[in-house]
């Protein structure tokens, strides 16, 4: 049988799209021989390439392995704060009534309400709980006018009556007082983006081109946009420029003399983002599982070759080896 293969078999995570977003883990064992401490598991090399293509043309950035961990905690933050941003909270007076009648009953107009969308005018494509949400004062005294527009047409369009439905119900949660809308805290935070990860001006000095010895660069930028359908936004910029190194051993980019400039823009539902994130965590799962006994034998390994060296006597070492 022919083997057909795959054509990117090392990719871990990919979206595709009218773009196409993939990335590939590169990670690399920390060895002793090599300068690194074993028990670090990955050396300074690791890393995960983001990769966005778009109409055939591609931009890469890496993201270091070490910064997984606070990209991890700073998506759940964001997503926290999202999740807040949509809350329409009830206010349980009686804790017997959580799950009761009263309870069932609020359930019932809420998924009414929270179910429907208003197909028309200027909040064409929201919920009524959305409407009250982004301002309880004025929403409410929007659905009412909505509400009244929609029963004058309802003759004429049959249609209306689940859209009234929905209305009623959310104006009936809105006045009975058993509810609070966070106006103020879901208007502050709503348009609020959230910088995940950002890394600007880094060079790969061992892929300087011949021709003019300039070195690609690229940036990336990660961040959450609070309130949005697809709310993870990523960003790769690729371009060659010159890069000098500074006295105290640093690269220097020469932005201003950037030359084959490349962006691409690709934008994540938090769904998404949270399966990239549970794939990236995996290889790196996977990755140190297989390689604990390597990494645990070439760290003992090492230290017994460094008492030896100095003809430390194995009795007197202050740890058991």
């Amino acid at each position: 049988m022919e083997y057909k293969g795959t054509k990117y078999p090392k990719e871990c995570f990919t979206v595709v799209r009218d773009k196409t977003l993939a990335i590939t883990p590169e990670l690399y064992l920390a060895t002793a021989t090599e300068g690194f401490a074993p028990l670090k598991v990955y050396n300074s090399f690791s890393r995960f390439t983001f990769t966005i293509i778009n109409e055939k043309k591609a931009v890469t950035a890496n993201v270091k392995i070490e910064e997984f961990e606070n990209i991890k905690r700073l998506s759940n933050i964001a997503q926290s704060m999202d999740v807040q941003a949509g809350l329409f909270i009830p206010i349980n007076t009686n804790e017997a009534d959580c799950y009761g009648e009263k309870d069932q009953a609020w359930k019932s107009e809420y998924d009414n309400a929270n179910g429907t969308r208003i197909m028309n005018g200027i909040h064409k494509g929201k919920t009524p709980i959305e409407v009250l949400c982004e301002d309880p004062e004025s929403g409410s005294k929007a659905l009412t006018t909505q509400k009244e527009w929609l029963k004058r047409n309802l003759e004429q369009y049959p249609g209306n009556l689940k859209q009234i439905n929905a209305i009623e119900s959310a104006l009936k949660l809105y006045e009975s007082g058993d509810f609070k809308i966070q106006s103020s805290d879901i208007q502050t935070m709503k348009g609020k983006r959230i910088r995940i990860y950002s890394a600007e001006y880094r060079p790969l000095v061992r892929k300087a081109r011949e021709s003019d010895g300039k070195c690609p660069v690229y940036h990336i930028d990660i961040r959450w946009n609070i309130g949005q359908e697809y709310p993870v936004t990523i960003s790769i910029i690729n371009y060659y420029a010159p890069v000098s190194v500074t006295k105290e051993g640093l690269f220097n980019v020469h932005a201003s003399q950037a030359v084959d400039r490349i962006c691409g823009e690709i934008c994540l539902t938090a769904a998404e983002w949270n399966n990239a994130l549970r794939a990236l965590r995996t290889a790196m799962f996977q990755f140190e599982v297989l390689h604990a006994r390597d990494c645990i034998n070439d760290a003992a390994d090492a230290e017994r070759r460094n008492r030896q060296a100095v003809n430390y006597p194995p009795d007197n070492f202050p740890f058991p080896g």
